[in-house]
């Protein structure tokens, strides 16, 4: 997660012992109960506190997941699930200046966790983080999706199959997005139609926007993404967005195959 974060612009994040504390116990009270999301319930095992406000007032945001003893290898696939999922992606990529990591399993269950704190204005009025960044490859090529908020909360027969690797914009926390189009193109110039959310077309949202392709992508192929809208900072300027930039995707062949998905879980700052 540091190197994406400094590959699209953003602050390093140093570690939080208080936020390790409060990270780890919620993992372990996941496992203990075989728990997925981030409230508690007082009188169960492992119980420290409602919810990632109440366990530790360090904590500013947290995203996590937990699941089946078999989805993940290790703990770092699971912080790559996690930023794989968009709104997840969103929290990950946001100006926080510190996190605690905490990874807890059982012979059935485990659990990543992370919970961030801290607050820095790194990302301008003007300015955009998009994901995959300009020049990236090896990006995947596709996305299992298992995501709290669901994103495909309209189109249900989407939900728990692979689509697309999501492609996300954000700007800074205070900004806002309207008029938001993100169109896709593969190789050959090609539209690769896709679920697009929008500050006008969802309340999840607002300095922020994501296209999820409904197909997974073409391996060791170049993409192209073009972003138009207008961004609106805190104190009312509006600033037109028209950006162009692309990736590529990994081989197929090195695609890995998850069996057995985790459900993740994001809760805003």
């Amino acid at each position: 997660m540091s190197a994406v974060r400094h590959n699209v612009g953003l602050n390093q994040l140093t570690v939080d012992q208080q936020l390790v504390t409060s990270s780890l116990n919620h993992a372990n009270y996941l496992v203990l109960n075989q728990a997925t999301g981030h409230n508690e319930t007082q009188g169960l095992p492992g119980y420290t506190g409602q919810s990632p406000f109440t366990r530790s007032d360090a904590v500013f945001g947290e995203v996590t997941t937990a699941g089946d003893i078999r989805a993940f290898s290790t703990s770092l696939t699971g912080v790559t699930s996690l930023f794989d999922a968009p709104f997840h992606r969103f929290l990950m990529l946001e100006g926080y200046t510190s996190l605690g990591v905490g990874a807890s399993t059982s012979a059935t269950w485990e659990a990543v966790n992370i919970d961030f704190g801290g607050f820095t204005p790194v990302v301008g009025d003007t300015q955009l983080v998009a994901y995959p960044y300009s020049g990236q490859t090896g990006v995947p090529a596709r996305w299992f999706a298992a995501e709290n908020p669901n994103p495909f909360a309209s189109q249900p027969q989407y939900q728990n199959t692979y689509v697309g690797y999501p492609v996300t914009i954000q700007a800074k926390l205070t900004g806002h997005l309207t008029s938001v189009s993100i169109k896709i193109t593969d190789s050959g110039g090609n539209d690769v139609p896709c679920l697009q959310l929008t500050p006008d077309s969802n309340t999840e949202v607002t300095n922020s926007a994501m296209c999820i392709p409904y197909t997974a992508l073409k391996g060791s192929t170049a993409y192209s993404v073009h972003v138009t809208g207008v961004l609106k900072a805190l104190h009312g300027d509006t600033h037109p967005i028209d950006v162009t930039w692309s990736f590529t995707t990994e081989a197929i062949a090195s695609a890995k195959v998850m069996g057995n998905e985790k459900q993740f879980h994001v809760v805003p700052e």
